[in-house]
């Protein structure tokens, strides 16, 4: 962490982006998330598909979190025991601060 001067350890050792995408959208996505994204994964539910009266292919936040679960239990190797991680969700309307990062360190490093 460049930022957080000699001799300090972070709290988190890294950041890693998982990003989800309707099947339908997949193909087409991935050669562009796979630049930036450390796993892209396709859901294959949705309001549409689980609601007739709705067509647009919304995911269900659950659906959201287990893809970021299922990734951090892949990198800590715990399986189904709850690893050592911490998982945040932000869609893509929600901008994150210059600080963000600096503050959750500080947060995280309190525990």
């Amino acid at each position: 962490d460049a930022g957080a001067g000699p001799g300090v350890r972070p709290a988190f050792g890294a950041v890693h982006l998982v990003c989800l995408v309707s099947a339908s959208d997949y193909d087409a996505l991935l050669p562009t998330l796979s630049r930036y994204c450390h796993r892209v994964s396709a859901y294959h539910r949705s309001a549409a598909t689980e609601f007739a009266s709705l067509e647009r292919e919304l995911p269900f936040v659950q659906d959201i979190f287990d893809a970021g679960i299922d990734y951090a239990r892949e990198l800590t190797g715990d399986g189904d025991a709850p690893g050592d991680y911490y998982l945040m969700m932000t869609n893509a309307d929600i901008c994150l601060t210059s600080t963000y990062f600096a503050e959750l360190d500080g947060i995280i490093a309190d525990r």
